[in-house]
């Protein structure tokens, strides 16, 4: 039963960009590479570059290092990209045994497509420029984890661009060996596709390369592999059923017995979508958050008084007193209006970190594991020190084209440490945060006769909750963390998710009218409609239940206390009895 339901829990997320291929890949590039070295003392450090950068999310940093000569040591590895208000760097220390040969990975945010890469150690220390190849507007990117023969085999010749034509490829492609392949799902969440070549490739791959291949495509991610396939242990929710194309999680996983030549494929596009000012931005209010949005009525009333007192007050002072007295009236009240500023944000804002954060979560009860989608707006007066998540995460930014893009650093052991930059002082921040994490939660329904009594363990209080039990539906109201409530049968919408949006201002100048467009009522969604549809708008199953529960929900905090401004959130899973 588990199996069926699992097969069936959550529909595919079918992307299709704006302009994809007819069929197949298209007009396909492959990159190449270039290996460049980074210190050639006795431990000898390689970094690859000039190959593409995806639009979103992140791609992997290779590094090459051969310690064949060095002793043993831990080797720092930091690339520190070309990017507004990116304060430090994306950093990951390696443990080497002398003699050892490694390659290591580093998941890179596609913003940083330029930037300086430094290794330090006792055995190799050196920096330099690297650069990585910026995507036109319609191509697409497409990992390959095998080699490049299989991969020509699988999807056909390309008869795209060659270096005697100037003809751009709809793909690029990188193929890396898979022994090579990225072990934190992070890594590959800037791939519209991953292709494995073949059944070997597969079976190369090392457990932790597996469960971040997983993580990727329960995340939304498109995976196809050359079959047939020998071993789904890679795969739970697949089991034995090989088919040709079906959903897995909020993913797509494809089988090709043959050439993808002519054939449609299914690209994997963002699910989440924070937002971010746009450069021209005129539109107040857009922010999850009343801490981000200034208090201008307050500090008006204050700049109004001071300048009354500073000018008329200061002229009446000076003719009462002597002009002598401005010499210690006029400090005192500009020292007292700064004062007054101060105080007037502490009140507003405090020094706490302010939070707003909603999601959808998908419960995976026989492997005890939550999937969540979740965005988070954070504002705080000072700088918080550092947040951090596993390495089954992956942290999304604004990708819009005309917005204030930003990224923040992070150390990576054995998860994500994000620096204070994720979120800076006074500085309002989005971030998509999407994660799988092991949990108790659930949902218990028990019969006493005719009546059916919910048990909530989801570790937040429910709004409203409906189940499907034996082909009915029953819903229950209100019911508190750890609170137990009668089931009432009643057919009702399920629960949805509402997410603030931003609205533009009406009294936006003609001149900004004519140079940036009227503004529109309604910005775009944060979270993807596939998404959506896939919690809200298909019918329930058998044992499932859909939620709508407030709180911190299932998004992760990252060990940072802060004050939870709004908490929204749907849960979808399988009942417990």
């Amino acid at each position: 039963m588990h199996s069926l339901w699992l097969g069936l829990l959550l529909i595919s997320a079918q992307y299709e960009p704006a302009a994809p291929p007819a069929a197949g890949l298209g007009d396909y590039q492959i990159d190449k590479a270039e290996l460049q070295v980074l210190s050639a003392g006795a431990t000898r450090v390689s970094v690859e570059s000039q190959s593409a950068a995806p639009h979103a999310g992140a791609f992997p940093l290779c590094f090459v290092i051969d310690n064949s000569k060095g002793p043993r040591q831990r080797l720092t590895l930091s690339y520190k990209g070309n990017a507004r208000e990116l304060t430090s760097a994306i950093v990951r220390s390696v443990d080497l045994e002398a003699g050892e040969r490694r390659r290591v990975t580093v998941p890179i945010p596609a913003l940083l497509n330029s930037g300086l890469v430094e290794a330090q150690g006792p055995g190799s220390s050196g920096k330099m420029s690297v650069y990585f190849n910026m995507l036109g507007n319609t191509q697409h990117s497409v990992l390959a984890l095998g080699t490049t023969v299989d991969f020509e085999e699988l999807v056909g010749a390309t008869t795209g661009s060659s270096e005697n034509d100037n003809r751009v490829p709809d793909t690029r492609v990188l193929v890396m060996a898979p022994g090579d392949a990225p072990s934190e799902a992070m890594s590959y969440s800037g791939y519209e596709m991953v292709i494995i070549t073949s059944a070997d490739a597969l079976d190369a791959l090392s457990a932790s390369q597996r469960s971040a291949l997983e993580s990727h495509l329960l995340q939304g991610g498109s995976v196809v592999i050359r079959g047939p396939v020998r071993n789904w242990s890679a795969f739970p929710l697949v089991g034995q059923a090989e088919v040709t194309s079906q959903p897995y999680g909020l993913g797509t996983l494809t089988v090709a017995t043959s050439s993808l030549a002519k054939r449609a494929l299914v690209w994997a596009t963002p699910l989440v979508n924070p937002r971010a000012p746009r450069s021209s931005d005129e539109v107040e209010g857009w922010q999850l958050l009343p801490q981000a949005t200034p208090t201008l009525i307050r500090f008006l009333l204050i700049i109004v008084a001071f300048t009354l007192v500073i000018g008329p007050g200061s002229f009446w002072l000076a003719r009462r007193r002597g002009p002598m007295i401005l010499l210690f009236s006029i400090p005192f009240i500009a020292v007292s209006t700064c004062a007054l500023i101060i105080v007037s944000s502490v009140l507003n804002e405090g020094f706490s970190v302010h939070t707003a954060v909603y999601g959808y979560t998908w419960l995976d009860g026989p492997r005890n594991r939550a999937l969540t989608f979740g965005l988070g707006g954070y504002y705080a007066n000072l700088a918080n020190s550092s947040m951090r998540l596993s390495s089954t995460s992956t942290v999304l930014m604004s990708q819009g084209n005309n917005s204030e893009r930003y990224t923040a650093g992070y150390r990576w052991e054995e998860g994500i440490n994000l620096n204070s930059d994720f979120m800076p002082s006074r500085r309002y921040r989005e971030w998509g945060l999407i994660s799988l994490e092991p949990t108790r939660a659930h949902v218990t329904v028990k019969r006493e006769g005719t009546v059916l009594t919910l048990q909530n363990a989801l570790g937040s209080p429910i709004s409203q909750i409906t189940v499907n039990i034996d082909g009915k539906e029953y819903t229950a109201r209100g019911v508190a963390d750890g609170a137990a409530a009668a089931l009432q049968p009643e057919r009702s919408a399920l629960p949805t998710l509402v997410v603030p949006q931003a609205v533009a201002p009406p009294q936006a100048t003609m001149f900004k009218r004519a140079r940036y467009g009227a503004p529109t009522p309604t910005e775009v969604e944060r979270f993807d409609q596939h998404l959506r549809d896939s919690f809200t708008s298909r019918p329930l199953q058998p044992n499932e239940f859909v939620a709508a529960i407030s709180g911190q929900g299932f998004v992760p905090t990252g060990g940072v206390a802060a004050e939870l401004h709004d908490g929204k959130h749907i849960v979808r899973g399988e009942i417990s009895e």
